[in-house]
């Protein structure tokens, strides 16, 4: 069986089955795309607050620039480390007067005390945006003034993202549009796509039934990454699913996931494991690594129907006046999957590949 891509549907055999649990809270508003949230964000706060531009951390992928730019609004970028600590001091150059700061949660690594302590000083005179998106789900208290998160990186949904307004509340009273005809192909695109792989999964089907629904999540991204951003809210689909979801479950698996990768490959002298130890207060995304020699590792991975995503290749913008800290990320960051779909053995499994490569 493989590892990795693009979630498959799965369903709860029992509703009674599992514990519901509520992963919203009151003051959040539903969109179709993370990049929707942005977007959606930014104007409203020109609007509200007469924003003037907004800095970003000079590692992230082109989803969250493309919104500013449609919006026209300034952007600028501080830089952070090797570690993804925020060089507060490089913040500082660049920080000015009625800008927001946008914060990436990497991988559910803190922020670390400093970093925090000063966000709280300059919250009077700028607007902190943290994208959670990789600690969604971790027990920690809020920085900013807003979160926005993209549920898809979670379960299999054709779409799905959240603003949290920790501001003011003004957020949720907007009333957006349902989905348009252009994001329908997209989310029926998704949607068949994900059924098909299941189908795949379960029946062993032929690989052109593989060829075909990987053609169909590239046609819908690829519509999504060719548009203009729409702000709508969530389809009916995608927020069906998550009611239904069995997040508790999914949590414990991913945990226990994570913690067997780590015990596996802690003492493997070619992997840098960029989260450390299991925390029972994050739950994770993935396993992030830094790896030597990755992207034949990553093909070897491969080969073995393991499929590990780098995040991320770097932009054209970013890429021309990169750091040698962020060309060290990116070069060799690799993320093994460790989420609810897979068992114990599948762990192992990654485990034994990676183990066999750098000893050959």
């Amino acid at each position: 069986m493989e590892i990795g891509s693009e979630f498959h549907f799965y369903f709860n055999k029992s509703k009674s089955s599992y514990q519901k649990i509520n992963i919203f809270k009151f003051n959040d508003t539903l969109v179709n795309y993370g990049r929707t949230a942005i977007k959606f964000l930014i104007e409203s706060l020109r609007k509200t607050e007469s924003l003037k531009g907004i800095l970003l951390p000079n590692y992230l992928c082109e989803s969250i620039i493309q919104p500013l730019k449609e919006s026209g609004i300034p952007y600028e970028f501080y830089k952070i480390d090797k570690y993804f600590k925020v060089q507060i001091y490089e913040l500082e150059k660049v920080l000015q007067p009625g800008w927001a700061v946008f914060i990436l949660d990497y991988f559910n690594l803190r922020l670390g005390e400093e970093i925090t302590e000063y966000l709280k000083k300059i919250k009077d005179t700028n607007i902190i945006i943290e994208d959670i998106t990789h600690s969604f789900f971790d027990q920690k208290d809020p920085i900013g003034h807003f979160q926005i998160a993209s549920l898809r990186k979670w379960i299999g949904i054709p779409s799905g993202a959240l603003i949290r307004d920790l501001y003011k509340g003004e957020l949720r009273h907007f009333i957006l549009p349902e989905t348009c005809e252009r994001n329908k192909v997209i989310i029926q695109k998704r949607f068949y796509a994900a059924n098909l792989k299941r189908l795949y999964l379960e029946n062993n089907l032929t690989e052109d039934i593989k060829l075909e629904y990987l053609n169909l999540f590239a046609e819908a991204e690829n519509i999504l990454d060719e548009s203009n951003i729409k702000i709508q809210s969530i389809d009916s689909i995608s927020q069906d699913i998550i009611t239904h979801h069995d997040f508790k479950s999914m949590m414990k698996i991913r945990k226990r996931n994570y913690k067997i990768l780590y015990n596996g490959l802690k003492d493997v002298s070619e992997i840098e494991i960029m989260n450390g130890i299991a925390d029972s207060n994050k739950i994770p995304l993935g396993f992030p690594i830094k790896a030597v020699n990755r992207n034949y590792l990553r093909k070897r991975l491969i080969s073995e129907k393991v499929y590990s995503p780098i995040h991320w290749p770097l932009p054209k913008e970013l890429l021309r006046g990169a750091t040698a800290d962020i060309l060290n990320i990116s070069d060799n960051i690799l993320t093994l999957p460790c989420d609810q779909r897979y068992t114990e053995a599948d762990m192992y499994r990654i485990i034994d590949v990676i183990k066999k490569y750098y000893c050959r």
